[in-house]
């Protein structure tokens, strides 16, 4: 469902942070809110001339191993793959921005910079990694904040952590598992939900 906020019509977007949680949805900055919208989750997007809302009941929410990553299901198995940005990332992105900010535009561009980004990375490495792991550990704070407030908001939302696959979720003892390696914890097969 889409929902335009007419009192929010503007010439230039606003911050993300300022409607909600950033994060990013197809390349571009979008903020979730969660609990004060008329449905459980709402997706605030750009549309160009005003913020355009999609509002959501999600029935799952999917928690992956890679900071930050959530897909939302809805009713209608429509899933919305998201990367919740840490604080420090969202606080300058408004909404609609490209993501990553500042990446130049055109492929040639897009290519040369992002080699002498991981030249530089390498020559940094030690200081990379520990920026690298000081981010992921924010976005899956921020993560596990926004998956509390979505379970309070939307009981019915199943939340499933680790490798879950949209459609193919278990139908009954035969269905096959996703993979056929232990976890963390020995079990195999399906996430449990928690």
């Amino acid at each position: 469902m889409r929902h335009s906020r007419a009192e929010e019509a503007r010439t230039e977007p606003p911050l993300a942070a300022d409607l909600g949680t950033p994060a990013v949805l197809l390349n571009q900055v979008v903020a979730l809110e969660v609990g004060s919208c008329p449905c459980p989750v709402g997706i605030h997007r750009w549309a160009g001339d005003g913020v355009s809302t999609i509002l959501l009941t999600p029935t799952q929410a999917q928690v992956w191993a890679r900071a930050g990553r959530l897909t939302l299901v809805s009713a209608e198995g429509d899933e919305y793959r998201l990367t919740v940005l840490a604080p420090e990332e969202g606080a300058t992105a408004t909404l609609g921005a490209h993501w990553p900010l500042r990446e130049p535009s055109g492929r040639v561009r897009r290519i040369a910079s992002a080699a002498a980004h991981d030249v530089g990375e390498l020559l940094t490495f030690p200081a990379w990694l520990a920026r690298t792991a000081h981010i992921s550990g924010e976005r899956n704070q921020q993560l596990a904040r926004l998956v509390n407030r979505i379970r309070v908001g939307s009981p019915v939302t199943v939340v499933h952590y680790g490798q879950t696959f949209g459609h193919e979720h278990p139908a009954g003892p035969k269905q096959l598992h996703p993979y056929d390696h232990k976890g963390l914890v020995g079990h195999e097969g399906w996430p449990h939900e928690l």
